[in-house]
């Protein structure tokens, strides 16, 4: 995992460390997805979150779970990740 800390402008922009930009390979004027929740933001290239939606629908399948219940168990997993986060 890579973390990077950015300040957002008056305008309502960020720059991401380059360190994180070369890591995902984003260059200058990709595309990128913002999504919010209620585990906080996060930032996916397109080709990630089409990746979430895949992996997320065939665990649904498989499981025969409603999309509510993956939702409620996909934010219980990114609360114990960034509880492990902070802990370190």
């Amino acid at each position: 995992m890579n973390v990077g800390i950015t300040k957002m402008t008056r305008n309502g922009q960020l720059t991401l460390p380059l360190s994180i930009r070369q890591d995902a390979g984003i260059d200058a004027g990709a595309q990128l997805v913002v999504v919010q929740d209620d585990s906080g933001i996060r930032i996916l290239t397109p080709n990630n979150l089409e990746e979430v939606f895949k992996t997320g629908s065939r665990i649904a399948k498989k499981e025969n779970i409603t999309r509510k219940e993956l939702e409620k168990r996909m934010k219980e997993a990114r609360k114990i990740t960034y509880q492990e986060y902070k802990t370190r």
